[in-house]
């Protein structure tokens, strides 16, 4: 068997070799999970199935990625933002535990948080836009179906809305608001890559095949990412590049005890217009929100100005000048 002193980059690259990633060395798997985490899956679907030979599984046991309550902490597997060779051994050691894969972060986590915050997604006017293309979803894929947007921030995804079979979201106890691990998220694959993730059968490929949500009846998945732009005014990419769109979330319709073998053209059409609608009245809310608060600053300052005594004739005659 070849050790991972003998491994390279160029090892992982080349498709005329058949390695099992549970040979590969860090520097492999780190080159692997840096593009991952760029939205390149080019290599997904040519790479071998990386299931260790029974023989072949590592010793790591999860207790060393649990943080003190017990729960396997999301921490101890990204110790960094940045995906170095540690990041990526760790990675390896919890997919050769655990059979899954733990979605890495994205080049612009920083810049997700702040994108969050900035456009207010956790107001209620915000999560009326979510919930009501929630709804067109749920409604556009009916069954044995769940549909949820989730925010994708650091150790935690959060259930922003829930929609689709009522009564299997009371099953599994997902409710809105609802913090769940992001080791296990689908929402935290999706969010990396600008194209709808679509997984006909979770339990064969490797990324998800001994996922929690799989053990549950998960049996197919449709990943749709949300995205904003930044505003420039508030926000400044570390790349200086004001047109840099942040994945915040996704859209993700769950298959319960069915599988979805196919996804049509007019059904990638539908999520993939509903997203855009989405993205756009986010966008819309947010700016109506900055009006609202920039005409509020004005008729305060102006009240106050007015109130003033007439040493305030300089301040009052500086907003009268001032661009509206």
């Amino acid at each position: 068997m070849e050790t991972l002193s003998t491994l390279s980059l160029s090892d992982f690259s080349d498709p005329t070799r058949s390695l099992n990633p549970s040979s590969l060395g860090a520097e492999a798997w780190a080159a692997f999970l840096s593009a991952y985490s760029r939205g390149d899956w080019s290599n997904v679907a040519e790479c071998p199935d990386p299931c260790p030979a029974t023989d072949d599984k590592t010793s790591v046991s999860s207790d060393a990625f649990r943080g003190k309550d017990g729960e396997i902490d999301d921490h101890q597997i990204y110790t960094s933002p940045d995906i170095t060779a540690d990041v990526a051994l760790n990675v390896r050691n919890f997919f050769h535990s655990k059979d899954y894969l733990p979605p890495p972060r994205s080049p612009h986590e920083h810049l997700r948080k702040s994108c969050i915050l900035e456009y207010n997604i956790y107001g209620e006017a915000q999560k009326a836009n979510i919930r009501r293309a929630v709804d067109v979803v749920g409604a556009f894929f009916p069954g044995n179906v769940i549909v949820t947007f989730t925010l994708f921030d650091g150790r935690y995804q959060t259930l922003a809305a829930i929609g689709g079979n009522e009564a299997l979201s009371v099953k599994y106890g997902l409710t809105s608001d609802k913090p769940i691990p992001s080791y296990t998220s689908l929402c935290g694959h999706s969010v990396l890559n600008e194209d709808i993730m679509f997984v006909p059968d979770l339990a064969t490929d490797w990324r998800f095949r001994s996922n929690p949500y799989i053990d549950a009846g998960v049996q197919s998945c449709i990943g749709s990412p949300v995205s904003l732009h930044l505003d420039s005014r508030t926000i400044v990419p570390a790349d200086n590049n004001p047109d840099v769109r942040i994945g915040i979330g996704a859209i993700i319709v769950l298959f319960v005890d069915h599988k979805m073998t196919a996804l049509s053209e007019t059904q990638r059409m539908v999520v993939k217009n509903i997203t855009g609608m989405l993205e756009t009245q986010l966008r819309s809310t947010w700016e109506g929100q900055v009006r609202t608060r920039e005409t509020q600053t004005r008729a305060m300052i102006s009240d106050l100005i007015g109130k003033s005594p007439p040493s305030g004739g300089l301040v009052r005659r500086w907003i009268e000048r001032s661009p509206n």
